[in-house]
């Protein structure tokens, strides 16, 4: 039977259903987060997803979370700047806003962020959703209130920390995460609870016994679920591979806050690393933007430097570190050796001319 499968599918219907994967990958990918998280609400508050999540009986879970290396959940998403709120809202359902943050608050000061986390941001455990109340001196009804609000709040995190930088055309920014040093050691802080709270694992070895329990609505059900699931660790670990491995790279330049120790690293090396199309990184970057140690918002695109924007750079602290009269002394062949030397960054004689010239305009 598998070879009859095996052989029925033509070069072209493989090729056809490779350019599907790939067009619902680009629409995922695609999706501006506040929809993003939207899907991710719906998604986790549907009563046969909670089944899945915290089922009575621990051997039908087939779901889990599990945190990304090196992340946490920022600070910020526990404070409240309430003219910052209605500034950024456009809902126009500002108070309701407000009170959602303050009863969540409240309930997280009373069980200590601590539990808070363990039971209900990375719920890693097998515990159900009263042993998680329990847990945390709540009572039930106020542990599905926290995990519910919990979800609408994530919907609504980007106007708690809304972007400050200005719109670039059709872009416009969100700003998903603060890159902090703790430690000698720098971890991603994001503001969304969706992605602190890392990506789902299906354990899939329990899934031909839970099956044997639906009927078949439900089992539609389930490969619905899991579709769904699928694309929303695709686009939360190409986010979060991308950044890590831009971070991983920059080590000295996030410690020092040094332009001259930004280590080149471009897109394309990205994508070679992470063994994904080049467009994919590029939609993974789109539009988001992330606080460096020092404060400084930048997009993610602006942070991986190609060849020339490197070169331009290392070339211009190269000169301003020599006295005025070795500068007009230093010919572009010296130049060159230098920057190979010191940089290890190749360039011929013509390019380095060409990226002296652009490193005086912007001196």
């Amino acid at each position: 039977m598998a070879q009859e499968v095996r052989q029925s599918l033509s070069p072209k219907a493989v090729l056809k259903g490779r350019l599907i994967y790939r067009l619902n990958f680009a629409a995922i990918l695609n999706t501006p987060e506040s929809e993003f998280a939207k899907l991710i609400s719906e998604i986790e508050q549907d009563p046969f997803v909670q089944r899945l999540l915290r089922p009575e009986d621990p051997s039908f879970k087939v779901l889990t979370k599990k945190r990304f290396p090196n992340t946490r959940l920022a600070s910020g998403f526990y404070e409240l700047n309430e003219d910052r709120v209605r500034s950024a809202s456009d809902s126009g359902d500002v108070e309701t806003l407000l009170q959602r943050h303050r009863g969540m608050t409240d309930l997280i000061r009373r069980i200590g962020r601590e539990n808070f986390e363990k039971h209900f941001l990375y719920r890693q455990g097998s515990e159900t959703m009263d042993e998680a109340a329990r847990a945390c001196g709540l009572t039930p009804q106020e542990g599905k209130d926290l995990a519910s609000l919990l979800l609408e709040l994530s919907v609504q995190s980007e106007f708690y920390h809304p972007s400050s930088l200005p719109p670039e055309g059709e872009i416009h920014y969100t700003l998903v995460a603060r890159i902090e040093i703790d430690k000698d050691r720098p971890v991603i802080f994001y503001f969304s609870p969706h992605m602190a709270s890392g990506r789902y694992m299906v354990n899939r070895d329990r899934l031909p016994e839970l099956k044997k329990t639906l009927n078949k609505e439900e089992k539609k059900k389930l490969r619905e679920v899991l579709t769904k699931i699928d694309w929303i660790n695709l686009r939360q670990d190409t986010l979060q591979k991308s950044i890590n491995a831009w971070v991983l790279r920059q080590h000295s330049y996030l410690r020092t806050g040094e332009p001259a120790a930004q280590a080149p690293y471009t897109q394309k090396d990205l994508s070679r690393d992470l063994k994904l199309a080049a467009s994919t990184v590029s939609r993974a970057l789109y539009g988001k933007s992330v606080i460096l140690p020092w404060g400084d918002e930048r997009p993610l695109k602006d942070l991986f430097l190609n060849k020339r924007e490197t070169a331009i750079r290392r070339i211009g602290e190269l000169l301003s570190n020599l006295p005025k009269l070795e500068q007009e002394r230093m010919s572009d062949e010296g130049l060159a050796r230098l920057l190979f030397s010191k940089y290890r960054l190749k360039a011929s004689r013509r390019s380095v001319n060409l990226y002296r010239r652009a490193a005086a305009k912007s001196a």
